[in-house]
């Protein structure tokens, strides 16, 4: 999804503000999780648009979900702590902290630009969806 400069800052608002989190839906209704996950989006707005990627947050909120569903496989599982221990540090107890690992290598950082790129790609087929619901 190639946008004109001129657009891309619509386009910015629209997918902060209404694109929806993907994942097991009945454990995103959480009004906090949803609000964290608008604030990553408004910070990070341009970015993602030019980027065509999901923000982290949201990576985080859909392998929460998905590892509710399938145990995750050991790449995804460090993925995961990495993700919690950057955006919930204070959660974690300090003898399990160590275990969570603090950077990604680069086959790790490859999945996880992946799975934001399908994340991102789910969230806008959904707004252009909604977008030909609301014109008919």
């Amino acid at each position: 999804m190639k946008v004109a400069r001129e657009d891309i800052f619509a386009k910015a608002i629209e997918y902060a503000l209404f694109a929806p989190l993907v994942g097991w839906q009945d454990l995103l209704k959480d009004e906090e999780l949803q609000f964290q996950a608008k604030l990553h989006r408004l910070a990070n707005s341009l970015k993602i648009i030019q980027e065509e990627k999901a923000t982290e947050y949201e990576a985080l909120l859909y392998l929460h979900t998905t590892s509710l569903t399938a145990p995750l496989k050991e790449e995804w599982v460090r993925i995961y702590k990495y993700l919690f221990k950057k955006f919930y540090p204070n959660k974690l107890p300090e003898n399990i902290a160590k275990d969570f690992p603090d950077e990604l290598n680069e086959y790790e950082r490859r999945l996880l630009d992946d799975l934001r790129r399908r994340i991102f790609k789910v969230q806008i087929q959904h707004l252009n969806e909604k977008k030909k619901r609301d014109r008919v």
